[in-house]
């Protein structure tokens, strides 16, 4: 319902209930970014994996909110671990790569993003992510043909909305992006509190 005020509150007494109960804080700090308060999440995060450092969506959700404060070399260190633990993690890889493009590792960045795509079975979250990161440092080309590819996928199958705004908005087509943006508000899409950090 993107009611942020009452998650916040319902995680913050889920936590109060069970003080070691790891998802209710990792979900808190996705509350807490969506507030735009990226450094709190990241705090937040810490202290889960305090409670269970070999937590897997622990570490990578810690991942995703550093490379949301900007902390993208403090995300890679992050990630790179995780990846230790799970070498198949794909999450891992999704956000590896994310944090690797932006440190300027294009290619290593891009090659973690195809590791997701493959993991994934093409999983068009994946795709969209790997076409982004191809527009962002400029083979606009590439990033267009993985557009088309969705728009044809979206003819047989659900593609999110949200997708589509992500890859128009790295392209800088801003009319096409607020097309799918509006798209997505009438899907009631998950992501659109967190916009910010894509």
């Amino acid at each position: 319902d993107w009611n942020i005020p009452a998650a916040a509150h319902a995680l913050e007494r889920a936590i109060k209930l069970n003080p070691t109960y790891v998802p209710a804080r990792y979900w808190r700090a996705s509350v807490v970014v969506g507030c735009n308060r990226p450094h709190d999440s990241v705090a937040i995060d810490e202290e889960a994996v305090r409670i269970e450092p070999l937590s897997l969506f622990a570490n990578a959700h810690l991942g995703w909110m550093l490379l949301g404060a900007g902390r993208a070399e403090d995300a890679a260190r992050r990630l790179e671990h995780l990846l230790e633990l799970d070498p198949r993690l794909l999450i891992g890889h999704w956000l590896l790569g994310q944090a690797y493009v932006a440190l300027g590792r294009n290619v290593e960045g891009l090659a973690e993003l195809r590791t997701a795509v493959e993991l994934s079975g093409n999983l068009a979250w994946m795709v969209a992510t790997l076409g982004c990161a191809l527009a962002h440092i400029g083979r606009t080309d590439e990033a267009r043909a993985v557009l088309a590819d969705l728009e044809r996928r979206a003819e047989k199958e659900y593609v999110r909305a949200f997708l589509f705004a992500m890859l128009h908005a790295y392209l800088g087509e801003e009319d096409r992006m607020l097309v799918w943006l509006e798209k997505a508000r009438e899907e009631r899409d998950l992501a659109l509190p967190y916009t910010d950090m894509v």
